[in-house]
């Protein structure tokens, strides 16, 4: 499955870092989405991820993969895992989220979209959430969300284009169960 990746033109550096990211899992399967430019930058970020999704429903895909540029993955092999453990009913596949509020086993609500797949039969949905507030946020409890146990992505530390400031997120890390390679 092809990944479809939102990237902000402005910060090359996070190029740099993606590129070793996708060498390194053996993503070959890739295009490269420009970040919208909007009033507000949540609605950037917001337009920038439907505008993919817009696209996988225009083209009848059953599935679309999605990553942000400062994607970083939590080992070798661990996009294998991922797409290994893709669940058989999903809307939203989350390769790692920040906080969530789960029950029965399925995320309600989540913070992050770094690293997701949307299943066509939410891409409705998807696209009709609200421009203005966080994508995240807007889509709490609308659909089934399941996440990768253990987690696979993460993001990078960094600037980050949501907070307009210097982003660390080992903390928020520091109990979970990270994917790591037994190879």
């Amino acid at each position: 499955m092809r990944a479809n990746i939102i990237h902000n033109k402005s910060q090359n550096h996070r190029y740099i870092t993606l590129m070793q990211e996708l060498e390194m899992q053996g993503i070959t399967d890739y295009e490269i989405w420009k970040a919208a430019r909007e009033s507000t930058i949540i609605k950037g970020i917001n337009l920038a991820h439907k505008h993919i999704v817009r696209w996988a429903k225009e083209n009848n895909e059953d599935a679309v993969l999605i990553f942000e540029d400062d994607i970083k993955f939590t080992d070798k092999y661990a996009f294998d895992y991922y797409m290994s453990r893709i669940p058989e009913s999903y809307d939203i596949y989350l390769g790692g989220y920040f906080l969530g509020y789960e029950q029965n086993g399925r995320l309600k609500e989540f913070t992050a979209l770094h690293c997701y797949m949307v299943h066509s039969r939410f891409y409705d949905t998807f696209l009709s959430t609200k421009d203005e507030i966080h994508l995240d946020q807007a889509l709490s409890g609308l659909g089934e969300y399941i996440a990768c146990d253990p987690i696979v992505a993460i993001q990078h530390n960094g600037w980050s284009s949501n907070t307009r400031q210097h982003c660390n997120f080992d903390k928020l890390f520091e109990n979970r169960i990270l994917f790591k390679s037994k190879i």
